[in-house]
């Protein structure tokens, strides 16, 4: 990390870094002392213990957690985490305690939480839903990442609502809901694809 920092890196960022949070935690406390000064990220899929996290406290500026599901009937039945909601509500709760809205300098982000919502198709992540309880418990200066980068892939034939990509109709929606809310930051994602698009497996299968 000090390396990194040497070479200009504008930050730190952990990725997935859940389940070897004990050792980045003692990690980054012996490079805090060693004059570790850039932003440290927290990229996760939000399903995290809050013990966990209060651990970080002090140690991670960035924090950018994923926002599956609204409903725990998909969670389950997509993820196999029937509690993925209950947790995720609460660790982000946690980060944005921590961390409070997105600061920037000179255009990157130096400290706060910017939730990711990946729009699935046939509206499975609740994404309505799901802006109504972020604009309660954080108001709509929170930076929101909308992303349409959806892709059905590995176990996703086992499910015909999954087996496609996401149409125009249903990014239109997502961003209709994001403007509604009255969400003043972040970033929507572009569709790459068409409403006539279906990966290989499926077509194969037909």
């Amino acid at each position: 990390m000090i390396e990194l920092q040497s070479k200009k890196a504008h930050n730190i960022n952990l990725v997935t870094p859940t389940h070897f949070s004990l050792q980045i935690i003692e990690a980054l406390q012996i490079a805090k002392k060693e004059g570790l000064t850039i932003p440290v990220i927290w990229n996760s899929n939000a399903y995290e213990e809050v013990t966990t996290l209060k651990k970080l406290y002090g140690l991670v500026d960035i924090y950018l957690p994923d926002l599956k599901y609204f409903d725990s009937s998909n969670s389950k039945k997509y993820s196999g985490a029937a509690d993925y909601p209950n947790k995720a509500h609460a660790a982000i709760k946690e980060m944005f305690w921590q961390v409070g809205n997105i600061q920037l300098k000179n255009n990157l982000a130096q400290r706060g939480v910017m939730i990711r919502l990946l729009v699935l198709p046939n509206n499975i992540s609740g994404i309505e839903k799901t802006f109504e309880w972020i604009s309660r418990n954080f108001g709509t200066e929170i930076y929101i990442s909308l992303m349409s980068q959806y892709y059905p892939t590995y176990k996703a034939d086992s499910f015909n609502e999954l087996s496609k990509g996401l149409t125009k109709k249903e990014h239109e929606f997502a961003t209709a809901q994001f403007n509604n809310f009255g969400f003043q930051n972040g970033y929507i994602q572009d569709i790459s694809c068409n409403d006539e698009w279906t990966p290989d497996f499926v077509q194969n299968a037909l």
